[in-house]
């Protein structure tokens, strides 16, 4: 039971690495693009992918409704900077 608790822990900790690791390095692609001129590296530093639901679901019951949407956000520095925490959290 305890190595159980550990290996959510363990999950749950390396998740918000991952997590902070992506918002940190969002900034840091979305600074970094505003800074840059137009080209390539710009474009490669600056450019958002998204993966999710464009518009909400929306289920109308009469007496209530309820929509959901969600859109994971992530420019390639975002993506390094998740690899990377997840590799220095693996390796402490």
């Amino acid at each position: 039971m305890l190595i159980r608790e550990e290996k959510k822990k363990s999950f749950r900790a390396a998740l918000l690495v991952v997590l902070l690791a992506g918002i940190l390095g969002n900034l840091l692609g979305a600074s970094l693009g505003s800074l840059l001129p137009d080209g390539l590296a710009h474009d490669l530093v600056s450019r958002y992918y998204g993966y999710g639901l464009k518009s909400p679901f929306s289920l109308d019951l009469w007496l209530f409704s309820f929509s959901f949407a969600f859109q994971f956000r992530l420019n390639s520095c975002g993506l390094l900077f998740m690899l990377v925490g997840l590799w220095l959290y693996h390796k402490a």
